[in-house]
């Protein structure tokens, strides 16, 4: 999920804080927040990090379907020297997002949707052994009481072998990441490598 790549021709608006913009239901667009969120996605199996595990949120997109409709917050990663500006890691702000152990226990592609909504962007899918395979994913984080950010990354490869669409394998990952304490730096995808001695990295 951290490889998906959002394309944006907006450009950023005046820095704010996380808390604000959540709260507002008058902004709309691209903003730059006033200090980034760094931490890590791992799953059960992730025994050790290094800093490519890593990354910052530095943005929130704000969208509505139509005038007055009701807003969809994202958080996202800026891309550094990017033309047109690019953002990745798009992750869906929910108020009511279950435990990452309720999550793991999900089993059917509806319950999922049911949290996360209908599952958008490209899906990759093959044909093989008679079964249509394909992918889905979502990221989705809420905020803290003590101002951290709950992440959670689900990706689902899914099968049908003509009697409809179901979860083959899911891998869930999750990380809460922490405020820096500082202007946000946009990710440099030439040089990987980010400083985790920014703000206070959830190890």
């Amino acid at each position: 999920m951290n490889a998906l790549l959002l394309f944006c021709f907006c450009f950023a608006a005046d820095k704010g804080g996380l808390q604000e913009l959540l709260d507002d239901n008058q902004a709309v667009g691209m903003v730059l927040l006033r200090e980034g969120f760094i931490g890590s996605l791992k799953d059960d199996r992730d025994a050790t990090e290094s800093s490519l595990d890593h990354f910052e949120f530095t943005h929130v997109l704000v969208a509505r379907n139509n005038i007055g409709g009701t807003a969809q917050k994202t958080l996202v990663v800026g891309e550094k020297n990017s033309q047109p500006e690019r953002f990745r890691a798009t992750t869906l702000h929910l108020k009511d997002l279950p435990s990452p152990g309720t999550i793991k226990k999900l089993k059917n592609i509806s319950d999922f949707e049911s949290i996360f909504g209908k599952a958008e962007g490209p899906r990759t899918g093959i044909r093989f052994d008679g079964a249509s395979r394909s992918t889905m994913g979502w990221m989705g984080f809420t905020l803290n009481k003590d101002g951290t950010l709950l992440v959670v990354s689900v990706f689902l490869h899914t099968i049908d072998r003509g009697d409809g669409e179901r979860i083959d394998t899911k891998n869930i990952q999750t990380g809460i990441f922490r405020p820096t304490g500082s202007p946000p730096k946009l990710e440099d995808r030439t040089n990987q490598a980010i400083d985790i001695s920014r703000g206070s990295v959830d190890k």
